[in-house]
């Protein structure tokens, strides 16, 4: 079924708070008309009223029902790939109702059936006819995606339905968080497999790098005019794995002692690792994540993410002056995309 959506326009966040409670309010009265309409094919009759109630959060949130998994049907309010909105999208979830046998809820596109017929443009595209050539690359994969129909499409087209039979076959948040370069063959690439084969060949790059569901982390290496740089950092950098997350904290401590490479001196590493221990203190309490460190030049720089609503940036600037005193500065900004990370991605 087509993500429906609205046109731009500024929301503050009481609006969106607003907006969140009255959805909730009237879908309340209206889920059990809606859960009839689905089946029964009325549901046009409806798309004006939920999409109004969606655009009073905020007008570029996207949303679509379909068939749920544990429950009879599911209802998805989702960003659309945008960062800034994913936490509003987020904060819509949060606030619904628990899910029963009836209705189900999700901010991020789950995969959908890979027989159905995707209808885009006036072309359609059908998922059993897509072919892909996926090609690990560092932690992630590279996929090129294939169908007949891209001879007869614009350029624009083709993008569009590459994503859309990626989501599909994977969800919207294992397409941001594993899949790297996303193109798009007008004829069969060599190699190519069935789309379908896409997930099981996605699991296995996910069992090397995210062990039992917890993403491991990786140590780069390279060179400056300063010297060399060490990069400690999670596998995948998205914030596509925590919405909520929007605001960078970059903890910086200089070191007392560094050595002629720029590195951490013997005197530096106890300081060092006192402040990495206050901070995952900090963390384990729920404020946010350390997704990457930075070692060169004579520093080390520990970057995080918290949510913008909370104390965490001051938890942070707290627990680090009070572990290693005047050397450490602590710059805090709003970064939904994840920016000041994004020269780490692999």
């Amino acid at each position: 079924m087509s993500l429906f959506s609205k046109r731009k326009r500024e929301t503050s966040d009481a609006d969106v708070s607003a907006g969140i409670d009255e959805f909730w309010r009237w879908w309340d009265g209206a889920a059990g008309e809606l859960a009839e309409a689905v089946p029964a094919g009325r549901l046009a009759e409806h798309v004006d009223a939920v999409s109004e109630r969606v655009a009073a959060i905020h007008p570029e949130l996207a949303w679509e029902f379909g068939q749920g998994i544990h429950s009879e049907h599911q209802l998805t309010v989702t960003a659309g790939g945008d960062p800034p909105l994913r936490r509003i999208a987020r904060r819509w979830l949060r606030s619904a109702p628990p899910s029963d046998r009836t209705w189900s809820f999700y901010d991020l596109r789950l995969p959908g059936p890979l027989d159905a017929v995707l209808s885009i443009g006036g072309a359609e595209v059908a998922f059993a006819d897509v072919l892909v050539v996926a090609e690990q690359r560092a932690t992630g994969l590279d996929v090129t995606v294939h169908h007949p129909v891209f001879a007869s499409v614009p350029v624009d087209a083709r993008g569009q339905i590459a994503f859309l039979c990626l989501d599909t076959a994977l969800g919207e948040e294992a397409t941001e968080l594993w899949i790297g370069e996303i193109d798009w063959s007008v004829g069969d690439p060599d190699g190519s497999r069935s789309l379908a084969e896409l997930p099981a060949m996605l699991a296995v790059v996910t069992q090397e790098f995210a062990r039992d569901g917890k993403m491991g982390w990786f140590l780069a290496e390279a060179w400056t005019p300063h010297g060399p740089m060490l990069v400690r950092c999670l596998n995948r950098l998205s914030p596509v794995q925590a919405p909520d997350l929007d605001q960078h904290v970059a903890i910086t401590a200089e070191f007392r002692a560094a050595t002629s490479a720029g590195m951490p001196g013997p005197d530096d590493e106890n300081d060092l690792a006192n402040l990495e221990s206050s901070l995952h203190a900090v963390m384990e309490e729920g404020a946010g994540q350390i997704v990457a460190v930075q070692t060169g030049g004579g520093r080390r720089t520990f970057h995080c993410y918290v949510d913008s609503t909370t104390s965490g940036a001051d938890e942070l600037k707290k627990a680090a002056r009070g572990s290693a005193g005047a050397r450490v500065r602590v710059r805090a900004r709003l970064d939904p995309s994840w920016e000041a990370v994004r020269p780490f991605r692999v």
